[in-house]
């Protein structure tokens, strides 16, 4: 049997026979000439042997690191400090200047990956007790009771608009961390607002607010009592009663809407602000941009764009509006564990 090359690691078992049959009084020619090896192999290892008293390997050094332990802890307090930074730019800062690969190995071994910042609205801590009061209140709620409220709110849609992500470092349990999301304030071009409510089972009219006239207390009030009143109306003769929910916008809380909605006995709740994470019809909103963005053609013109919301709007499942509703306990529990900061919601 001609010997075999020996370029692969040898198994234990074959290493232990080998020296099995050293200690029987056999040559290690013998050895080599009956296992099919190479003398010099059979040689290396019982001499190994020998020595360590075991067939097993000694521990290899390996590949020496490129980063210390001190470019591996300023790389790590770098990116922490500053999470926008990109690969290149976390490279730069560190003076071994090691490559691309080995830093987004060393940011992975460390549970930091480059994924899209969740975009949150930034919540004070005068707020964030707000909230969990609100939650803490509100806890013992059922989803029958959540069943009364009648969910409201405004949106915008731009036209053509086409979500920007922002990336950042962050590991799997940072991701509403308040240093890795991208805030989302209230300001911004718009070009088509909409006015919208629902309940349980039941989607409430929606109103396209005109670009032309300024949406103030006055405005706002018309279209309560234009378009929300019967609709608060048939539900409230159908279940019995109906909780009005709105925001902490200044048109909500002006004068004006607090007295037409005492003048029509419409009970409100109570609501904290900084919250749409609380309000499930933001969840519609989502998926009616999500939806025109998706269309081909994506509607490109004013006219063509309310055409859009309309049709995503009226073909909304009530499953969905169910399950939003449905929701509810676990959004306010989410709140109780964030202690009032951003949740998943």
């Amino acid at each position: 049997m001609p010997p075999k090359t020996d370029r692969k690691e040898l198994d234990e078992p074959t290493k232990n026979q080998i020296i099995g049959m050293k200690m029987a009084g056999q040559s290690g020619r013998n050895i080599a000439i009956q296992l099919g090896l190479v003398q010099s192999t059979v040689n290396r290892i019982i001499k190994h042997h020998m020595i360590s008293g075991s067939v097993k390997n000694n521990l290899r050094p390996g590949r020496l690191q490129k980063l210390s332990k001190r470019d591996h802890r300023h790389l790590l307090m770098n990116v922490k400090k500053n999470r926008r930074l990109t690969l290149q730019e976390i490279t730069k800062e560190i003076p071994s200047q090691p490559s691309l690969s080995t830093i987004h190995r060393t940011l992975h071994d460390a549970n930091l990956n480059n994924r899209i910042a969740i975009k949150k609205p930034f919540i004070c801590a005068r707020n964030q007790a707000k909230r969990l009061a609100f939650a803490l209140k509100y806890q013992h709620l059922t989803v029958e009771d959540w069943k009364h409220i009648l969910w409201t709110d405004e949106s915008t849609f731009e036209i053509g608009k086409n979500t920007q992500q922002v990336r950042i470092w962050r590991s799997s349990s940072e991701r509403y961390n308040t240093a890795c999301i991208t805030p989302s304030f209230k300001s911004g071009r718009t070009s088509v607002m909409v006015w919208g409510c629902f309940m349980w089972g039941k989607l409430g009219p929606l109103v396209i607010l005109s670009k032309d006239q300024r949406f103030d207390s006055k405005k706002y009030v018309n279209i309560l009592e234009e378009h929300l009143l019967d609709f608060w109306m048939e539900q409230s003769e159908e279940i019995g009663y109906v909780v009005f929910q709105e925001d902490n916008s200044p048109i909500h809380t002006s004068k004006l809407a607090k007295q037409w909605r005492e003048s029509m006995d419409i009970q409100s709740l109570q609501w904290p602000p900084n919250s749409p994470d609380l309000n499930p019809i933001e969840h519609i909103w989502y998926i009616l941009k999500t939806t025109i963005q998706k269309m081909e053609p994506r509607p490109m013109t004013i006219p063509s764009t309310i055409a859009a919301i309309r049709k995503a709007w009226n073909k909304l499942d009530v499953n969905i509006l169910n399950n939003l509703v449905e929701s509810m306990p676990d959004r306010l529990a989410a709140v109780i564990q964030a202690k009032g900061g951003n949740t998943k919601y």
